[in-house]
């Protein structure tokens, strides 16, 4: 081999090796799905996945699993972290969520046959019920299996999967209209009254609080019984609330006159054994320059807890949690 020819061949290898650290140089360190690139092994086909960073671990993870939810319209249950990387120069941690959205759909079919199968046992025992109370039981929870089931539905959309079909007759809203029929076929009766705070004898009628009561009944669907014609199995449930009002001894030297006001609502189921659904009571106290205008704010205080108590009582009771 000539001078020049050996010359040539170390440039060559001089160059290649140039060429090879410049290759390896351009390579990142970071793997493909840190720059936002699809991750190897999860095909875009079958899985959604996520990026997250953070100088934490474990925030990292997180924020990599709600990037999955972002890209499946809230969907990250079943999302796990299935790589992670660390920049050690910049103590940055990387995780990548990866979530089997076919898995993910399987599993949500089979909640969905579940509870579409429980609704339909539901709407039989409703169908044999001979008192409508009971039948009402059962079709307020169908509604709310209704409602477990179409949301299972929608997940199964948002994942890509078909949703499954629905019998007519266990659809939304002739489940609804079932209700509101099995409601206005229920009497409630309603009764309010004073009391004697000390003793718990039950003196006069509160006809304000009679009918402020009602209409809560009444805003729900039901029917409001008559007055006169309570019999213990004329309602579905009897409602009764009583208001005590008292003086309090402030001293002769305080110019302001007290009163003590103890308001309790009762609710009794009137089928069965006349079980007590719930008992609900308050007590607070009011001030004014006479005894009348006292006595007055105290029966309306009264008045307002009495009300507010039996509408949380119905809305948790008797309408569907969907």
């Amino acid at each position: 081999m000539g001078a020049s020819t050996r010359k040539l061949f170390r440039w060559a290898v001089v160059l290649g090796s140039a060429f090879v650290v410049a290759a390896c140089a351009s390579e990142p360190d970071a793997p493909r799905w840190v720059g936002g690139k699809p991750p190897k092994d999860y095909s875009a086909d079958q899985y959604a996945w996520g990026v997250g960073s953070d100088a934490r671990a474990e925030a990292a993870a997180t924020k990599a699993v709600a990037e999955v939810a972002r890209k499946t319209s809230g969907e990250s249950e079943g999302a796990q972290v299935e790589r992670t990387w660390i920049d050690e120069d910049r103590k940055v941690h990387w995780a990548l969520a990866v979530l089997d959205r076919p898995a993910q759909v399987e599993r949500l079919e089979g909640e969905w046959v579940a509870a579409d199968a429980q609704l339909a046992a539901t709407l039989a025992s409703a169908e044999k019920d001979a008192l409508p109370s009971r039948a009402f039981v059962d079709v307020l929870r169908a509604i709310e299996l209704a409602a477990t089931r179409d949301a299972l539905a929608a997940r199964i959309g948002r994942l890509g999967g078909t949703r499954p079909s629905i019998d007519p007759a266990r659809d939304r809203a002739p489940l609804d209209e079932q209700l509101a029929s099995l409601k206005h076929s229920l009497t409630i009766d309603v009764e309010a009254s004073e009391m004697d705070s000390k003793t718990g004898m039950v003196g006069d009628p509160l006809e304000e609080v009679r009918l402020a009561l009602s209409q809560e009944v009444i805003a729900r669907g039901f029917r409001i019984g008559s007055p006169g014609d309570w019999t213990p199995s004329s309602g579905w449930l009897l409602i009764r609330a009583r208001v005590g009002i008292e003086p309090l001894d402030l001293g002769s030297a305080e110019r302001f006159v007290a009163v003590e006001w103890n308001a309790a609502v009762e609710i009794d189921d009137r089928t069965g054994d006349g079980e007590v659904l719930a008992i609900k009571t308050r007590k607070g106290r009011t001030t004014h320059l006479n005894e009348q205008e006292a006595r007055r704010e105290a029966r309306k205080q009264a008045e307002a807890f009495l009300v507010e108590a039996l509408a949380d009582w119905m809305d948790e009771r008797t309408t569907p949690r969907s």
